[in-house]
């Protein structure tokens, strides 16, 4: 970008001037190299981040409090727009260019006569015919009118307080449902993602209403800038295999990404109706809620332990808000490769349980399951004939106080003792679960994460890598994933506590 503005102004000979607002915090007003303590400098060149950046905190919430300490939001400085004829480009020398819309941008993917980041062409195929169908409007009049509308008519602050019928705990909150709804989310992530508006423009209109409950999307754009920052400390760490500051070892045995089970993941079809519905969604709108899309995350990257960067490449071509540093940030932040000093795993059937109570999720993007009960959405793979088997052991995905009223009662549904204020339930589902997860994008509550929570479903590598142009292993860590099915990988027996699983013999 740099380059370009200098080739710009040379030729059109006058000055060029940009300003960073794309970050909530300037880089000049962020500590110094090694000082984090608040001192004045030059925002350094990008050359330079890295080393700049190193002293930085590992943890969010630390990296959150040292930066607020030290680094005032400044006022947001609106860009002065000169619209340049036509004529005049033309004489400069300069040609203006006609913009692509996306039927010419997707033409290469539909054209393709091999499987997209190991999905099928098919998939491919309705994947960008849904997003030709529905363009999402990003631009900077709507970005603005939906941040006044969002914040001013107050449906940010009835979004953290809003609770659903499973109890009063405050993870329940409309913000943390796998579906928030239509105001229940500020609908903004596209805008911010292009630059049509600035994190600073979202600060000060919630401001104004942080008192009366709006406050929490300053903290999400505080949130929002860890990742970038932490993207430009990591450079090209941040697509390393073993990422940046890894909390997993060295020795983290990594599976390829492809064949059945990549497929089964990457399309939806797990066999567990939370993450399923995530995937289905991502690929019918180009969006998926934070709470969702984690538990899709936690299912491939702890249990199937494929290779964390297949998924972040996934959803960087899927998503419609992708940005660089939040999408790759969050992948390697909760697989254990980024900055989070803990270990999170999810356990997808009581996620569903405490987070899609009334299965409203899951029947609104699972066609199949739109006539179930609440208890055959929560455990389909035990109550509905023909239902596929799942990839994982679905006995190691509910929490202790689930695993324990499904013994006593035969159900998951219904009001969970630890929202009943049950002292005795609440500290033991805690000790496996309960415990903050602050560090999604858009912060969650409810994973688990202590070493005791160890992955419950493994892979096993039939023969050579299962791309063609595989993820190659090089000595820094990195790889690009871009090439089609090969072999196939199958779902084999897998630990956790000294249990073994085998999936039945007709499952993938």
């Amino acid at each position: 970008e740099q380059a370009l503005a200098r080739r710009v102004q040379s030729r059109v000979q006058c000055p060029v001037r940009s300003n960073v607002g794309c970050t909530l915090f300037h880089p000049n007003d962020l500590p110094a190299a090694n000082a984090w303590t608040r001192k004045v400098s030059a925002c350094p060149e990008l050359a330079g981040w890295s080393s700049w950046l190193a002293g930085m905190p590992r943890g969010m919430n630390e990296w959150r409090r040292a930066a607020r300490a030290s680094a005032p939001v400044r006022a947001v400085q609106e860009p002065r727009i000169v619209a340049v004829p036509r004529e005049q480009l033309a004489m400069l020398g300069l040609e203006a260019g006609e913009l692509p819309d996306l039927s010419e941008l997707l033409q290469p993917a539909l054209a393709s006569e091999r499987p997209l980041c190991g999905l099928p062409l098919p998939v491919v195929q309705r994947a960008c015919e849904h997003a030709m169908a529905q363009p999402i409007d990003c631009s900077e009049v709507f970005a603005r009118a939906r941040l006044e509308e969002f914040v001013l008519q107050g449906h940010a602050a009835r979004a953290e307080r809003d609770r659903d019928l499973s109890g009063p705990t405050a993870a329940d909150c409309s913000l943390h449902r796998a579906d928030p709804g239509e105001h229940g989310s500020s609908k903004l992530s596209a805008a911010l993602a292009l630059g049509c508006l600035s994190p600073r423009q979202v600060a000060e209109v919630a401001g104004r209403c942080a008192a009366g409950g709006a406050g929490w999307l300053i903290a999400h754009m505080e949130m929002r800038d860890y990742f970038i920052y932490s993207a430009f400390a990591a450079g090209h760490a941040l697509f390393a295999l073993h990422g940046w500051r890894p909390t997993l070892p060295s020795s983290q045995a990594w599976q390829p990404p492809g064949g059945l089970v990549w497929e089964r993941w990457a399309s939806g079809r797990t066999g567990f109706p939370l993450p399923d519905a995530a995937m289905r969604e991502l690929l019918q709108t180009g969006l998926c809620s934070n709470r969702a899309r984690q538990n899709a995350l936690s299912l491939l990257t702890k249990d199937l332990q494929v290779d964390w960067r297949s998924g972040a490449e996934l959803f960087q071509w899927l998503l419609a808000d992708h940005d660089v540093a939040a999408n790759w940030g969050n992948w390697a932040y909760f697989s254990g490769v980024g900055g989070d000093p803990k270990q999170r795993h999810y356990k997808v059937v009581s996620q569903a349980v405490k987070y899609d109570a009334d299965a409203s999720y899951v029947r609104k993007w699972l066609p199949e399951l739109a006539h179930c009960s609440v208890e055959e959405c929560f455990r389909p793979f035990a109550l509905l004939a023909g239902w596929p088997e799942p990839l994982v052991d679905p006995k190691f995905q509910l929490v202790y106080a689930d695993k324990e009223r499904l013994k006593c009662s035969g159900v998951l549904g219904g009001t969970r003792p630890f929202d009943k204020g049950d002292k005795k339930s609440a500290k033991g589902f805690g000790k496996g679960v309960a415990t903050s997860a602050k560090g999604a994008s858009k912060g969650s509550k409810g994973a688990t994460t202590s070493s005791d929570n160890t992955s419950t479903g493994r892979m096993l590598k039939c023969s050579d890598s299962v791309f063609r142009a595989p993820m190659p292993m090089s000595s820094d860590g990195t790889s690009s994933m871009v090439a089609p099915i090969g072999t196939e990988t199958v779902p084999v027996s897998g630990q956790s506590r000294g249990r073994r699983w085998r999936p039945a013999a007709s499952s993938a």
